[in-house]
């Protein structure tokens, strides 16, 4: 397990890491004070996006769960070493792209979209940081982004000869990440949780292929 956490943290630490998480914290810095944030809630806060916003809602708690618990059950029944290394790995990456984007928030204390309107005030620069200055629920970064593409990434390091399977997880996950921005999250907070979850989940992959090779 100490080796696990230690191949983890050496994959996660990385220059080009770093500078991804530079380019989503300069991606909502503009995305804020350009007021683009508040001009695509705007334009996306009807009555007519409230059903894919539900959806989104839904499957971003179904697809994290019950995937890589359905591909473990599936590896058990026919007896495959590499196919439970790889479920526990998309596990681990669903679990920490949760846990960090959780540990992020409660820092970020950001406003979530008003819910009611009219939309008169432009609040997409509400952040209140501090620790536990604002709940964690909503809030930068997106917890449905982070996920879905940390478990996106991990599948597509994870199984480079199944295509359908990691297209069909990637446009899960955009389709997950961006519903919730219909009434639940900023837009930059979908960029930003992209980001996180595309660094841990590619972490993690290489970290179990590593696994299953050796």
């Amino acid at each position: 397990m100490r080796l696990l956490f230690r191949s983890v943290v050496t994959q996660l630490l990385t220059l080009q890491n770093g500078g991804v998480v530079a380019c989503a914290c300069l991606a909502t810095y503009l995305l804020v004070v350009n007021g683009l944030d508040w001009q695509y809630f705007l334009a996306t806060s009807n009555t007519s996006t409230r059903p894919l916003l539900f959806l989104a809602d839904g499957l971003g708690f179904l697809i994290p769960v019950f995937l890589p618990l359905g591909m473990f059950g599936f590896a058990l029944y026919k007896k495959r070493t590499d196919l439970r290394l790889y479920s526990l790995g998309m596990m681990l990456a669903a679990a920490l792209g949760f846990f960090v984007s959780m540990f992020i928030k409660v820092f970020t204390g950001r406003i979530s979209p008003p819910h009611h309107g009219p939309f008169d005030v432009d609040i997409s620069s509400a952040f209140q940081f501090g620790f536990m200055e604002h709940h964690i629920i909503g809030g930068w970064p997106s917890s449905h982004a982070t996920v879905m593409f940390a478990l996106a990434a991990c599948v597509w390091v994870l199984f480079p000869q199944a295509q359908r399977f990691r297209l069909a997880l990637l446009v899960s996950a955009f389709f997950v990440a961006l519903g919730v921005t219909f009434g639940f999250h900023w837009f930059s907070e979908f960029v930003a949780g992209a980001c996180f979850g595309t660094i841990i989940g590619d972490a993690i992959g290489k970290v179990f292929n590593k696994r299953v090779e050796n």
